[in-house]
């Protein structure tokens, strides 16, 4: 970086994020299996382009995640646990909250910005040989941005890479993996219905998808019809399930997380993650810890360590505001139900929804534990309309609470911080997206670059 001030310290890191996010579409458009003639396509062209950088992906070892909701959460704790073992860890997780390189880490620690250019740097020549040549057309972004992980991985030596789907999970890129001990689904819920299906046995079928032969299989779903799906894809591959039942003895909430004692060990879990999901994902994780081997030290300072941006994230007391990245009804449920942990006076909630969701059971959900409501946007994709949500909203309020729509999200954080006092709470939620952009606020794009970390 030589003598480059501060304010340009990034600048190169920044044009190689840009070059992806602006790669013109690929001629079979985004990825949505469910839709798709020849959903193999998606697989095919992610081999050819790894196949094209030497297979990075071969090898390494993988725990493969996904569910509906949960799979962020599973996979951070599992590679601090995999770490604290003592093997050099890989995590690649999906989305990012403020930053690109949040998505990939080893051993907590994210790529270093100038290693991001580089492996960008080495790869365009690549991309547009396959641009050119791949006959399933230019890798996505998201394809690229998996194998610029698995490069990194390589090239560090991990002994084992805990990788969360993106979507879905039968043809999501991640699916190439071969070498993979574990595959574990969280949950199903029915989201993303437009990519993977609209029911959930579709979704659960599609997820069902990372089963390969040669892996243990872990889920803490328990409805009979999704375990049946997930029991014919064991049976065909020969792998044996493993069914998780939540094993909390006891649990305490606080502003700074959670005590959690579980069955089978002695010690509790002081874990920065809160929340009732958070205890089915920690229950989930020791058993896929115990199947590797981990000891029950290892495993309690492993989740101890993990913490996420964005989940339920309490980022500042006096008044509360809680960044929660919720865009689903179950998630928003979740939500719902950790808010009624907390104590505090009135609730000013900031909203924003992606325009692809099903806005009506969030709305009904949500709203009337409101006592006045900003519906505003955010930058990366398309907005459900704040207008439109103010009004669709107006048969879920308490009497006498106000809604408003402010577009612009910085200008509704200032509001809501204004109307809020000391004991009071502001919920910022409805999106990944929205929460992760007002987190800038408290915890800025450069120190987490600077830092290789998201938080203080």
């Amino acid at each position: 970086m030589g003598d480059i001030g501060f304010m340009d310290k990034f600048r190169k890191y920044h044009e190689a994020v840009e070059y992806l996010e602006n790669l013109p579409s690929i001629t079979n458009g985004c990825f949505a299996p469910s839709a798709s003639k020849n959903p193999e396509a998606y697989l095919e062209r992610m081999r050819w382009f790894l196949e094209l950088l030497g297979n990075p992906d071969k090898e390494l070892e993988f725990v493969h995640i996904t569910g509906t909701s949960g799979k962020g959460s599973v996979s951070t704790m599992l590679s601090g646990v995999i770490s604290e073992s003592g093997k050099k860890t890989g995590l690649f997780t999906s989305p990012f909250a403020t930053t690109s390189i949040e998505k990939i880490s080893v051993d907590g620690k994210y790529i270093f910005p100038r290693e991001f250019v580089q492996i960008m740097d080495f790869f365009k020549p690549y991309i547009e040989k396959a641009a050119k040549e791949c006959p399933w057309g230019r890798p996505t972004y998201f394809e690229i941005f998996l194998a610029i992980a698995l490069f990194h991985f390589k090239k560090k030596g991990c002994e084992m890479v805990v990788l969360e789907v993106g979507c879905g999970g039968r043809y999501d890129a991640s699916n190439v993996v071969e070498k993979k001990p574990v595959a574990a689904v969280t949950n199903i819920d029915l989201d993303h219905m437009h990519i993977i299906g609209d029911t959930l046995e579709k979704i659960a079928f599609e997820k069902a998808g990372i089963i390969k032969g040669g892996c243990e299989f872990f889920t803490t779903e328990k409805r009979p019809e999704i375990l049946e799906i997930f029991s014919d894809v064991c049976g065909k591959e020969k792998v044996r399930m493993n069914v998780v039942e939540e094993k909390t003895e006891k649990i305490r909430y606080s502003e700074d997380g959670m005590e959690i004692k579980i069955e089978g060990l002695k010690k509790e879990i002081a874990s920065k993650l809160w929340g009732e999901y958070q205890e089915k994902n920690i229950s989930l994780v020791v058993e896929i810890a115990k199947f590797l081997g981990i000891g029950e030290e290892e495993i309690v300072r492993g989740i101890a360590k993990a913490n996420l941006p964005c989940r339920f994230e309490i980022i500042q007391e006096k008044p509360l505001v809680v960044l929660d990245g919720a865009h689903n009804p179950a998630k928003m449920a979740s939500t719902v139900s950790n808010v009624e942990k907390l104590e505090y006076g009135k609730m000013i909630l900031i909203l924003g929804i992606s325009q692809k969701k099903d806005v009506g059971e969030i709305l009904e959900t949500l709203i009337p534990k409101a006592d006045h409501v900003i519906f505003t946007t955010f930058d990366f994709g398309p907005c459900f309309d704040p207008e439109k949500l103010a009004e669709i909203s107006r048969e879920f309020l308490k009497d006498g609470v106000a809604a408003e729509s402010m577009p612009n999200k910085e200008a509704a954080l200032e509001k809501a911080l204004s109307l809020a006092g000391e004991k009071d709470l502001v919920l910022a939620t409805g999106s990944f997206y929205l929460s992760g952009e007002l987190r800038k606020k408290w915890i800025s794009e450069d120190y987490i670059l600077e830092n290789l970390e998201s938080f203080q």
